[in-house]
């Protein structure tokens, strides 16, 4: 039935029996004894009693015994959530050093969301090796599978979720020395706090000779006492470092 501004009141069609309509973002539904919430794919203006044509949208089952809507709600309230990842070292690293991955999802939307997010590691794991167990989350689920880390849960309006992983930097590093990763959301209203928010590159300087164990001062061996050099061989004669003449050893 339709009621007009005048309150007068005229049948439109016939539906399957049904305990209720309510009108969302435009669409009427009604609500079936069985269960089923059938969508009226038109609406006449005219008088008439002819079956309306429905979609059912859900069937679930369940006996329905009311429906209602005080409005209609206009369209549906869109999820949105952000994504920031940040890494400890942030810039530079060394071989041998563990670095510590975070993800932060943040829902930012007034409704639900599902804010779930891909980390690909491959430009990562050539360089380094993912710490057993490291990976770990405050709520929804995270794993790697491969050369991808998954993240997916629901986040209430307001809420945030933290996703941490480790890797250790190989000694040595055959890769091509620098780590780089992304975050990308995966789910409908996801997207980072800024443009570079989700990306993280990661360096591993090159070490140096002379910082590796076994390498004394240049010029200088152990045993030498100050002040004075050591006697180098020159065969049967030759000088010692005070330039006395003698026999070499």
């Amino acid at each position: 039935f339709r009621i007009r501004p005048d309150n007068t009141i005229i049948q439109i069609g016939t539906v399957p029996q049904t305990f209720g309509a309510a009108k969302s973002a435009g669409q009427v539904y009604a609500f079936a004894s069985n269960g089923d919430i059938n969508q009226l794919n038109s609406l006449p203006t005219t008088a008439s009693t002819a079956a309306l044509p429905v979609t059912t949208v859900e069937a679930t089952g369940l006996g329905f015994y009311g429906a209602t809507s005080t409005q209609d709600a206009g369209t549906c309230v869109t999820p949105a959530y952000t994504i920031a990842k940040t890494a400890t070292p942030a810039r530079k690293a060394n071989e041998g050093d563990t670095i510590t991955y975070r993800v932060t999802v943040r829902n930012t939307g007034a409704t639900a969301a599902t804010g779930d997010f891909t980390d690909d590691l491959s430009d990562v794991l050539d360089d380094a090796t993912l710490v057993p167990g490291s990976v770990t989350s405050t709520t929804g689920t995270a794993s790697v599978t491969g050369d991808t880390l998954t993240w997916t849960g629901t986040l209430a309006p307001g809420a945030t979720a933290t996703v941490t992983y480790q890797v250790t930097v190989n000694t040595p590093d055959t890769g091509d020395r620098t780590l780089t990763n992304t975050a990308v959301p995966t789910a409908p209203g996801g997207t980072c706090t800024t443009s570079r928010a989700c990306t993280v590159t990661i360096r591993v300087e090159k070490t140096k000779d002379c910082d590796k164990p076994g390498h004394g001062k240049p010029g200088h061996h152990p045993g030498d006492k100050p002040g004075h050099g050591h006697d180098h061989d020159h065969g049967d004669a030759g000088y010692n470092h005070h330039g006395e003449e003698g026999v070499g050893k």
